[in-house]
């Protein structure tokens, strides 16, 4: 087998050079490494040889390394992308995961972290796409990705993974993790895949199934969203400790909203929306994370009306009537290829939304 090739584009040299042969040696994969102090010769070279893995700084003189991002994505789009920054924030990350990026490192970073997820990305690259990875549209998949995103920073996790039966990653948020990442996910997609007995058994499938593993270095909460996805949270313990009672929380609202995106993704795969404008599925999915928000907050308007006597059904509708109608995923005619966004759309009722998981008035 050949020997994978990776471009380093870094306009420190001594960073350049440490990091070249630390992937050089057999212990670190004993990849063929080339460096470039500039955007610019790294776009070139791109241009010339293909190689399986670009890691880039985030700013150097000239071209950023969110510029060569958008280049690779142009010249070698089989080339997976790897950026590394002393200047992150949800800003930057959101961009570098929007131009494609596999992994997203702030500096400082351990050697030992950086040969993982070297590892762990090309070892990804290497497994042929999962189905369900497949048939999902890329903006359904970019809007789950800042769904997960929220869930990280609200409950202050080192990294978030969304992950199908398979173990292959479909989104993820966060630090990359020193463990081996694609043996961990195949493992657990194996273990959670179990889990699936016990809402067909019930005969529900708005079972909300946590499994909870504590160790010395690590605190994982892995969550059944379907039959097929599964979501884990990543607590470094290095860190603060995760708060379970907090995290139940938030991991139990992720995955209400991310059942949604993907129902109704897999409803635009089906009804032909992929077939239109990007932007249009793009839309229904943030419409879905909007709904939620909303019948939360309604609920909580419910719950309040209904301990004071009142009626909580009108509490609920009321808000939602008035703000937010859900969309309509009835299949387009097939002579259009766009959705009017003046079309009219039928309002969600209390029913639809107790059906869809959005509103428990017990837990309000």
């Amino acid at each position: 087998m050949a020997q994978e090739r990776i471009l380093i584009a870094e306009d420190e040299s001594r960073v350049a050079q440490a990091l070249r042969r630390a992937l050089s040696m057999p212990e670190g994969g004993g990849y063929l490494v080339e460096t470039y102090e500039s955007g610019e010769e790294a776009s070139a070279r791109l241009r010339e040889e293909h190689f399986d893995l670009l890691i880039t700084d985030l700013r150097m003189p000239g071209m950023s390394g969110l510029d060569l991002l958008g280049k690779c994505r142009e010249v070698s789009r089989g080339t997976s992308c790897i950026l590394i920054t002393g200047y992150g924030s949800p800003q930057v990350e959101e961009t570098v995961y929007q131009l494609g990026a596999a992994a997203y490192l702030t500096k400082p970073f351990s050697m030992q972290k950086l040969v993982q997820t070297v590892k762990n990305t090309l070892k990804q690259k290497s497994h042929a796409s999962s189905q369900l990875s497949s048939a999902l549209p890329a903006d359904g998949l970019l809007v789950m990705r800042r769904r997960i995103g929220e869930l990280r920073e609200d409950v202050g996790a080192h990294n978030v993974l969304l992950f199908d039966q398979a173990g292959q990653l479909l989104a993820e948020s966060g630090q990359a993790c020193e463990f081996d990442t694609g043996a961990f996910l195949t493992l657990l997609g194996n273990a959670m895949a179990a889990t699936n007995a016990i809402p067909n058994v019930l005969g529900d499938q708005e079972t909300f199934d946590v499994h909870f593993h504590e160790g010395r270095k690590y605190e994982i909460f892995t969550a059944r969203i379907t039959d097929q996805v599964f979501l884990s949270v990543v607590f470094d313990k290095q860190g603060n400790s995760s708060r379970i009672g907090m995290v139940w929380l938030y991991l139990r609202r992720a995955v209400a909203d991310l059942r949604i995106l993907l129902t109704i993704a897999g409803a635009g795969t089906n009804a032909g929306l992929s077939q239109g404008p990007e932007s249009a599925l793009k839309n229904l999915l943030e419409q879905a994370l909007r709904l939620n928000l909303l019948a939360s907050e309604s609920a909580q308007r419910a719950s309040k009306a209904k301990a004071a006597g009142g009626n909580d059904r009108e509490a609920f509708k009321k808000p939602l009537e008035e703000v937010l109608p859900s969309a309509d995923l009835s299949p387009a005619p097939e002579e259009h290829s766009e959705v009017s966004p003046a079309s009219p759309s039928p309002v969600i009722s209390y029913e639809q939304a107790k059906a869809l998981g959005l509103l428990n008035l017990d837990d309000a």
